[in-house]
């Protein structure tokens, strides 16, 4: 049976460190370690994104009667 602890840490001089809550859980247990390094650049809002660079097209913008016209 799998059992899953989550747990955010540091890295240093190549030692995870366990946190106290888990240490007598895990001491001595065989486990599988995956890490998932956070990056360091911020996320990207998409609509700061746009507003800073919109997007233009070639062609005219729809009218009303375009946008809501079920037979195109």
């Amino acid at each position: 049976m799998l059992n899953v602890v989550e747990f955010k840490t540091k890295i240093q001089n190549g030692v995870i460190q366990i946190p106290e809550i888990y240490k007598g859980e895990l001491d001595g247990e065989s486990v599988k370690v995956i890490v998932l390094k956070q990056t360091k650049q911020a996320a990207v809002d998409i609509i700061d994104e746009l507003m800073e660079h919109p997007v233009e097209f070639d062609w005219p913008p729809l009218t009303r009667e375009e946008i809501y016209d079920r037979e195109l």
